[in-house]
């Protein structure tokens, strides 16, 4: 019931060259050089969607082996599929990857980029450095619309976010990238200025914003936060989230009571002011949230008045504050329940094909 956190795995990549007429292998290894078995999928697709790309692997029985910093979750590890055929692909032509880039997602045999769970999760954990550009699946642009529907312009301003249908368009954003690239660089920088003295709906409708955002589109057209921020100007954006951003959105309004309800033996929150901006940021969201997700926003908000009738209490080891802190690990229970079977879906559904408006 914890929800997921976002973080940005350094990556690195070595070469030996073998003598044998056969295909060089891929492997994945932690940073001591020790095999990580639960990243087969990858190790089996990449060099596939290498070779569909045209990227073929030399026949040496040689090996690439492929190095990150920290263990993945093993649910989540099609992330690693793109950024690591990038590193690969980067060392085969010797085009220069763009500093500040992060890049996820997963890929197919065929080449195409697959879309990954948790991209708001990513994006809300990568530390802000000015120029960054993050790359994902073009079927991950259905979240970043979620964003919009949030009034996230934070994560959409705070990085600039492209897409990619597969991998020879990724590596035409990220190895070495066209002039055309970065100029768009260039113009979503002044955006990025004027979006720190204007609120979410000034930016979107201003028409010197609009404009700039056209002229980067027109360079870049895979520009994701670009596209997102025009259309949300012009109401072109979804009625209702996934029920991926749905879950973010439940996630970030209710953070105060997953860390409480996880980090403490006694669950209290003094502050009335707290309790009074999660009721609000519940509300807010709630009829923008994927039909499946209505639920657990309606147990959130009722769990909000149980907690703070509870943290009220003048006197909670009394048998009534006993009595109240049973019955609140009880229903917590049943509201992580609830939350990490809709995790679940999330992670197992297509993007954008998670429900709908309720």
């Amino acid at each position: 019931q914890k929800p997921p956190s976002g973080h940005v795995i350094p990556m690195s990549a070595s070469v030996v060259i073998g003598k044998i007429d056969r295909p060089m292998t891929l492997v994945f290894q932690d940073q001591d050089g020790m095999k990580i078995p639960t990243l087969r999928g990858p190790t089996a697709f990449v060099p596939a969607a290498m070779n569909a790309s045209d990227y073929g692997l030399p026949n040496n029985g040689g090996e690439i082996a492929v190095s990150v910093e920290r263990l993945l979750d093993p649910s989540n590890q099609e992330c690693i599929g793109l950024p690591a055929a990038l590193l690969v692909a980067s060392m085969m032509t010797g085009k220069e990857p763009l500093t500040n880039l992060v890049a996820t997602g997963g890929l197919a045999e065929d080449g195409s980029t697959v879309a990954v769970a948790d991209l708001l999760t990513l994006l809300r954990g990568i530390p802000p450095a000015g120029d960054q550009i993050v790359l994902a699946p073009e079927g991950n642009l259905t979240q970043l619309y979620d964003l919009a529907l949030m009034g996230k312009l934070d994560l959409l301003l705070q990085h600039q976010i492209y897409t990619a249908e597969d991998l020879k368009a990724a590596e035409a954003i990220a190895l070495d990238p066209p002039e055309r690239i970065t100029r768009a660089r260039a113009l979503f920088a002044d955006v990025q200025t004027l979006g720190t003295s204007m609120d979410f709906s000034e930016l979107v409708t201003n028409a010197s914003v609009r404009e700039r955002l056209l002229e980067v589109l027109k360079h870049a057209p895979q520009h994701a936060s670009a596209k997102v921020l025009l259309d949300a100007g012009s109401g072109g954006i979804p009625a209702a989230m996934t029920l991926e951003g749905s879950l973010f959105a439940l996630e970030q309004a209710a953070m105060p009571i997953f860390k409480q309800m996880e980090g403490t033996a006694d669950p209290v929150i003094e502050s009335a002011t707290v309790f009074a901006e999660i009721r609000s940021d519940l509300s807010s969201v709630r009829a923008k949230l994927d039909r499946s997700a209505v639920s657990l926003s309606d147990d959130l908000t009722d769990f909000v008045e149980e907690l703070e009738e509870y943290s009220q209490l003048n006197n909670r080891t009394s048998s009534r504050g006993v009595g109240m802190l049973a019955q609140l690990r009880a229903t917590w229970s049943r509201v992580g329940s609830t939350h990490q079977s809709l995790r679940s879906g999330a992670k197992s559904a297509p993007a954008g094909q998670e429900g709908g408006s309720g």
